[in-house]
């Protein structure tokens, strides 16, 4: 009756023992292996080219609000069609207006500065602009796939700018 409660007791004082062991195991080959060990579908994926588009800088001229843009096409290819569908929000999150800019031709590996003026809006009531479509995106061998996805956007101006 001794060795039974002994080996009783053992297996109360490593239960779940088998599945630590088990975890280790995979970590230590994992780590021995390197990222070859890990599944392709959880590794991150392959640095892709990109667009970004900053939004650099808001201006009242008068009654028209004056916005400042940089776009850097960091594509394998120019782009002979790009136009942006944005949506303006004030800071209450109210639509104010809908814009669509035509923000071609960009080259490949080439920045470039967009500046357009939304009239009859005041700038300063702004929160967040909305870059709600990609409605063209095109290069030299015609339309690219993915448009929506693959613009960075980032803005010093005092407004966000979101996908």
């Amino acid at each position: 009756m001794g060795s039974s409660a002994r080996s009783e007791r053992r297996i109360d004082l490593c239960s779940g023992c088998g599945a630590r062991l088990l975890l280790v195991g995979i970590l230590l080959a994992t780590t021995a292996l390197g990222d070859d060990a890990v599944p392709a579908a959880s590794q991150p994926p392959a640095s892709e080219p990109q667009l970004r588009l900053e939004l650099t800088k808001l201006e009242q001229q008068g009654e028209s609000c004056v916005v400042w843009t940089v776009l850097e096409n960091r594509l394998d290819t120019g782009l002979d069609a790009l136009k942006l569908d944005l949506v303006f929000f004030d800071a209450d999150g109210l639509i104010q207006r809908r814009f669509a800019l035509d923000a071609a031709p960009p080259a490949a590996d080439k920045t470039i500065v967009k500046v357009f003026k939304i009239p009859a809006m005041r700038c300063d009531v702004l929160g967040r602009v909305l870059v709600g479509d990609v409605v063209a995106c095109g290069g030299p061998k015609g339309k690219l796939g993915g448009c929506l996805e693959r613009p960075q956007l980032s803005s010093r101006a005092e407004v966000e700018l979101v996908k």
